[in-house]
């Protein structure tokens, strides 16, 4: 699923950053109910998802997307984005 965030969103899971309004793919993000910091944390987007011309060209992508199962280490995460193709 793709999952629209609008600016100031709390999302109480975790997501793969596809796509950002900033060009350089950069998103900063507060970690405060996971861990007690307060501090923003800057997280990069996918690279390929990030250069679509638009949000909609994301319907296009053909994925997979392996992540870890969840734990309790919230600082250790190890995931992979595999691009198949991109449908025109």
């Amino acid at each position: 699923d793709i999952v629209f965030l609008p600016a100031g969103s709390r999302v109480p899971a975790d997501m793969v950053l596809l796509r950002t309004t900033d060009k350089s793919g950069g998103v900063f993000i507060r970690t405060d109910q996971l861990d007690g910091e307060t501090d923003w944390k800057l997280r990069s987007t996918i690279a390929v998802t990030q250069g679509l011309p638009s949000d909609e060209a994301l319907t296009r992508v053909r994925a997979t997307v392996f992540a870890d199962k969840p734990n309790k280490e919230i600082d250790q995460f190890v995931g992979t984005f595999t691009l198949h193709s991109l449908l025109p």
